[in-house]
Formats: structure tokens, sequence, C-alpha cells
């Protein structure tokens, strides 16, 4: 057997990476937001006409004032599934784009960090 065979029975890096399995979980996070502010800073933004309490909902739409108040309500498990190595690392890429220049290694080894991560955060 030559350096560059592989010994019967066993598996290239590319090919033992295509199996290697990732488990995920799809979930929407829920939180309940309270915003406040005086009526006449309301005003101050339209003194044309008199203001009313619906400006505040308009200047949440367009993310123009910060929430009062907020609180985590929960979190729904929209799916779950398992996927390969080479469809995580698109979907780390298309999910993490601003990362996506991080080479293969970095990115399952970040990935492979996530439980532990995790965990510290409750002790």
């Amino acid at each position: 057997m030559t350096d560059n065979q592989i010994p019967p029975g066993r598996k290239t890096l590319e090919e033992w990476s295509k199996s290697q399995k990732y488990a995920f979980v799809t979930t929407v996070s829920t939180f309940h937001h309270t915003y406040m502010v005086p009526m006449d800073q309301l005003q101050e933004e339209n003194p044309d006409q008199e203001a009313i309490p619906e400006w505040l909902a308009d200047m949440v739409t367009m993310e123009e004032v910060e929430e009062f108040s907020q609180k985590h309500i929960g979190e729904l498990i929209i799916d779950v599934g398992m996927v390969n190595e080479e469809q995580m690392l698109k979907a780390f890429d298309r999910e993490n784009s601003y990362l996506s220049d991080w080479t293969k290694e970095k990115k399952i080894e970040w990935v492979r960090k996530l439980i532990e991560i995790g965990q510290r955060k409750f002790e």
C-alpha cells in the first residue's frame, strides 16, 4: 500500500465529512414590548395636527423609537431535522453571511462549541 492509498473499509476525509450529521432546530422567539413616550413629544413630531397615540404606532413600525420595556414570552419550535456537513456549511454561510470568509475548519469548530457555550450560560 502506498502513502496515498486508503486502507480497505476506511473513508477519505471528503467522504467522511459528507457523512457527518448535524441536528438542527428552527425556532421563533417571542417578546412582549411596550413603547411609551410623552404626548408633548408626539405633538412635536407634527405640530399641524392634534397628537394621537396612533402616531406612536407608526413610529414603532418605522423603528424610530426604543422600547420602554420588554419581556421574553417564549420560543416556539418550527422545525427539527438533520443535515450533512455540506448542508450545514451552506446554511452557515447563508445565515451568518458576515462570517462566510471563515475557513471550513473554523466554521466546524465554532458549531462544535455551541453546546458548550449554551451550557456555560447557566453555570
